[in-house]
């Protein structure tokens, strides 16, 4: 009589991360595994071995039994997404009808998002737990909706939001999901057919040219892009509707610590031992401006060297005589997972665009590596940047240009040009181009700038490169997509002062008070505002404070809070009129009004209200060590702040009183014409 086959295969339905890696841990432990995955690009993305076979196709509950009943399976590990809840109740019920031991691997979801600032908690977040009520949420709102939550749901968003032209879909790049997004009206631009994983950058990009005022997700975690998208829309101010993890507070899922030590008793295999990479090396490769024929010496060396080469799929192209496996992955997690599962591995290479050292992922992947593998000699390659190259094909040297990313980000170009003599600028393609054409044009109507002249550099180093002057007409109206790269001259940057002062009369008025020119200047002083800061001007008036304090801070951004109307029309007047790029008028009473807002670094108060106490605890909760500069025109409202400043910590630096006289004339005489005194207090966040 023959023996029974043992049963130790692991059925695995994949699709995640999670499951893809748990599969390969198993199998390089020598345990025997089936993987079920739905799509081509999931099978794509695994290499079949003796103990690694992949099964491509969706399934429903009978196919599943099928399967089940084909193999010596001593368990089904159920690794489907998180919110697949209708393929695990199939999966769970052809278990259950066959007698098979159901493990359910999850994914912990509630800390992804809460380790950025900004994101999680910042008042720009929405959690509902469905779709339809993402739907009814959004339905009373106003502007474009970027979604990642896939083609599924897109009937059901665009029949309750009844508004399908504002709508932008993520969406697979397939035959199937196309259709799903056509049915529910959407066309064109507004179908976004690509393949994750997408990072910071390319969310941000998404973002903007779908123009959005919402994004809505679903909490994926960390595998699943979340904390990536989530910084993308904080960054641009995008409101976010997170669809919650439905297993969340399951007891039934278990992590894949759990699962391999259930595992090991039910095959009776050593499995629980974290396996060893065995990399010797590792080599972080900038490949240059993307030409095969920019590539270094060392760098065409390492990848040639390499067990297994990284990058994104473009990048892959470019490095068409490479003999060894070329993995699609560029996240760092993504490619630490894969190496960890490959154990056989000796020398890998990640290669990334440009130069490994200048606006490059290669420095998140060289943090985590360190991390993760301590015993791995890490190598990090130069590459020729695109501008080291632009440079070289204008004639002329680059040691002096200042460096603008507009690269999937709002970048205040006007404001950082404005102090530049040149000025390089990395932007996404055609779009941005037309943008920072356009906001020349007006910042030379506006006599912000002066004297500029625009290098243009598109498909560098590809055959169709070109290389040529534009004026800011001609940029406003480029059409042709590709890779553009910008170096603005700026001949008026050494006339740009680099102190507070603008004339009073340089302002738009009308009737709204306005912090007159030497109060105003003397109280920018006070507040020793660095380049990079981030400013609340607290009833901003007629904005002046707001524009000075922008042009001074070109790397910086400046937030005007005023609650009245016609204020609110003169401070958007005068950003427009003195063309300032890096500021941002909300309306609303503070503190309410500052909810949401990133935290400051330096706060001016021209008035509060009432409510300065408020206000105040307001700003040090935010940032413990904000300084802070109050004006006061009365006596009352000079006490409430020195009382409000000593119930709270703060450090009062100083109380200053000015009085200001100017010129006027008389005839042939002129007389000194008195303000009104203005109380200038300073103070700074106290850490207790």
């Amino acid at each position: 009589m023959s023996k029974e086959k043992p049963m130790t295969d692991i059925l695995i339905f994949a699709g995640t991360t999670e499951g893809r890696c748990l599969a390969e841990h198993l199998s390089s432990r020598g345990v025997r595994c089936t993987v079920s995955v739905a799509t081509s690009y999931g099978a794509s993305l695994m290499t079949a071995s003796e103990t690694l076979i992949i099964r491509e196709g969706r399934l429903g509950r009978e196919g599943m039994a099928v399967l089940m009943e084909q193999g010596h399976y001593a368990a089904v590990v159920d690794a489907t997404h998180p919110f697949a809840t209708l393929v695990s109740d199939e999966i769970r019920s052809a278990c259950e009808a066959l007698g098979l031991k159901y493990l359910r691997l999850s994914r912990r979801t509630e800390d992804a998002g809460n380790s950025r600032p900004g994101q999680r908690g910042d008042g720009l977040c929405v959690t509902v737990s469905s779709v339809e009520e993402a739907a009814f949420t959004l339905a009373m709102t106003e502007g474009n909706i970027f979604l990642t939550t896939g083609s599924k749901e897109l009937a059901v968003m665009s029949r309750m939001i009844g508004a399908p032209e504002r709508l932008y879909a993520r969406i697979l790049p397939l035959a199937d999901s196309l259709a799903l997004a056509e049915a529910a009206g959407l066309k064109g631009r507004q179908i976004l057919a690509a393949q994750g994983p997408f990072d910071v950058d390319m969310n941000m990009a998404m973002l903007k040219a779908s123009d959005a005022a919402w994004m809505v997700t679903k909490e994926t975690g960390i595998q699943g892009g979340f904390e990536e998208k989530l910084e993308a829309a904080a960054r641009l101010g995008v409101k976010t509707v997170i669809i919650s993890n439905p297993e969340k507070g399951s007891a039934e899922g278990l992590t894949q610590e759990e699962i391999i030590g259930q595992l090991e008793t039910l095959t009776g295999c050593s499995l629980s031992e974290a396996a060893d990479t065995g990399l010797k090396t590792l080599y972080l490769a900038g490949i240059g401006t993307g030409s095969a024929a920019q590539l270094t010496a060392a760098v065409k060396e390492a990848v040639q060297k390499a067990d297994v080469v990284f990058g994104a799929p473009r990048i892959l192209d470019t490095l068409d005589f490479v003999t060894c496996p070329k993995v699609p992955l560029y996240m760092s997690r993504d490619i630490l997972a894969y190496l960890e599962a490959h154990p056989g591995l000796t020398t890998a290479a990640a290669a990334f665009s440009g130069d490994s050292g200048f606006f490059s992922g290669a420095a998140g992947l060289l943090k985590a590596a360190k991390e993760a593998l301590p015993g791995t000699e890490i190598t990090v390659l130069p590459g020729i940047s695109a501008l080291s190259y632009f440079a070289s094909r204008l004639g002329r040297s680059w040691q002096n240009v200042r460096i603008i990313s507009a690269h999937g980000r709002r970048a205040a170009v006007i404001s950082q040009v404005r102090r530049s003599a040149s000025s390089y600028v990395i932007v996404s393609g055609a779009e941005d181009v037309r943008r920072i054409g356009k906001a020349l044009q007006a910042a030379e109507e506006a006599a912000v700038l002066s004297g500029v002249t625009v290098s243009v550099g598109y498909q560098l180093s590809y055959p169709e490169e070109r290389v040529f002057t534009a004026g800011p007409e001609a940029l406003a109206s480029v059409t042709e997509e590709g890779l553009y790269v910008l170096l603005i001259d700026h001949a008026g940057a050494a006339l740009c002062p680099s102190v507070p002062g603008i004339p009073d009369e340089a302002f738009l008025r009308d009737n709204v008070p306005m912090t007159k020119e030497e109060v105003r200047s003397l109280s920018l002083c006070k507040l020793q505002l660095t380049a990079g800061a981030v400013v609340w001007d607290i009833g901003a008036g007629s904005g002046s404070v707001s524009v000075e304090a922008a042009r001074l801070c070109p790397d910086g951004h400046v937030y005007a809070i005023e609650q009245k109307g016609p204020a609110l029309d003169l401070i958007e007047k005068n950003r427009a009129h003195f063309a300032v790029d890096n500021m941002t008028v909300i309306a609303g009473t503070a503190p309410e009004a500052l909810e949401g807002l990133p935290a400051p670094t330096h706060a001016f108060i021209g008035g509060s209200d009432g409510r300065m106490e408020e206000v105040l605890a307001h700003l040090v909760r935010e940032n413990p060590s904000v300084r802070v500069v109050i004006n006061t025109v009365t006596l009352e409202s000079l006490e409430e702040a020195r009382r409000a400043l000593a119930a709270l910590p703060y450090e009062i630096l100083s109380i200053v009183q000015v009085q200001v006289s100017r010129a006027e004339s008389l005839g042939r005489y002129h007389l000194m014409k008195a303000q009104n005194p203005v109380c200038i207090l300073t103070a700074a966040g106290r850490k207790d």
